[in-house]
């Protein structure tokens, strides 16, 4: 792995003096020689590494494909916790600002999600938290949580002064 990154250097440092030697190159007669001078001397850079041979270890040891694996699995585990709390807090906003515009104050909403194995979300618990007072709008709630949704929500019915956390 050593041997690529040196190559790929040195390929870096050829591009960069070739292009300096361009800028450099004299009008006339002369600049047709001295670009294929400076061609050369890049084609020579790229190639000369490959028939030296010393160095050259194309070896997969190098490669720790299992570090860099692990370290992908737990990004996108990260993204998908990520992905999941900002949709169950958008949820849960929406389902508060409507029920709030029906006169309804809603304490807490608790969205319980998974990802499933097709990368889609999937609403496994909808618990609302709301008082008592508002027993007679029982399918109102219902009926504005299936439609926002498109879950059934489990209403915890809580005293006026009880403070959900």
């Amino acid at each position: 792995m050593g041997f690529l990154k040196e190559w790929a250097f040195s390929v870096c440092a050829a591009c960069t003096c070739g292009a300096i030697a361009y800028m450099l190159s004299p009008d006339g007669n002369l600049q047709k020689i001295y670009k294929f001078c400076v061609n050369l001397f890049f084609l020579f850079s790229v190639i000369t590494p490959f028939f030296m041979g010393g160095g050259m270890d194309f070896s997969v040891e190098d490669l720790d494909i299992q570090s860099d694996l692990s370290a992908r699995q737990a990004y996108s585990e990260k993204l998908d916790e990520q992905v999941l709390g900002v949709f169950a807090l958008n949820l849960e906003n929406s389902v508060k600002q409507e029920l709030s515009s029906m006169g309804i104050e809603a304490q807490k909403i608790s969205i319980n999600l998974n990802i499933e194995e097709d990368n889609s979300i999937c609403i496994t618990q909808i618990e609302l938290y709301t008082a008592q007072e508002n027993l007679s709008k029982e399918q109102e709630i219902q009926k504005i949580v299936q439609e926002l949704t498109g879950s059934t929500c489990q209403i915890v019915w809580t005293k006026e002064d009880v403070d959900i956390g």
